[in-house]
């Protein structure tokens, strides 16, 4: 079992945001685990939010519907996405599937808002979200 922090704030006052593995992303913008020490490291409270959000958008729409852990509308669209047209109309619908896959969390009060601007051979990401507890949780991203 991870080692949990019962005094932490996240703990203490965020546990609706639940806790989770925490992911990080390398220089070609694949998100994986993180391990210290060679032990994997715990997040709760925006973290876990954030990583969440990360496995949300990571996931292809229905990818776990067997699985009896996830809804079977979970994941998003942007898979569907051819990834060599970098167009406007591509990035509009990668905003609106990332919003609508967002919108369907629990744990996300409010969406402030999603940025999607055209990189070399992708897209960045760029969105902020208000959790149910009123916690901001900022995170940006390469979608290739």
């Amino acid at each position: 079992m991870l080692p949990v922090n019962n005094e932490s704030i996240d703990n203490r006052f965020f546990k609706t945001l639940n806790e989770d593995i925490k992911l990080a992303p390398n220089q070609y913008g694949e998100w994986d685990m993180v391990f210290e020490e060679g032990d994997i490291v715990n997040v709760t409270g925006a973290e876990s939010l954030a990583n969440a959000i990360v496995i949300l958008i990571m996931t292809r729409y229905g990818e776990l519907k067997n699985n009896p852990l996830y809804k079977g509308d979970f994941g998003c669209r942007v898979h569907e996405i051819p990834k060599d047209n970098i167009t406007n109309l591509n990035r509009y619908k990668i905003e609106k599937y990332i919003e609508e896959a967002v919108r369907r969390m629990r744990r996300v009060k409010r969406i402030e808002y999603i940025q999607v601007t055209p990189h070399t051979i992708g897209y960045n990401v760029a969105l902020a979200v208000t959790s149910i507890n009123d916690e901001n949780v900022a995170l940006k991203m390469e979608l290739e």
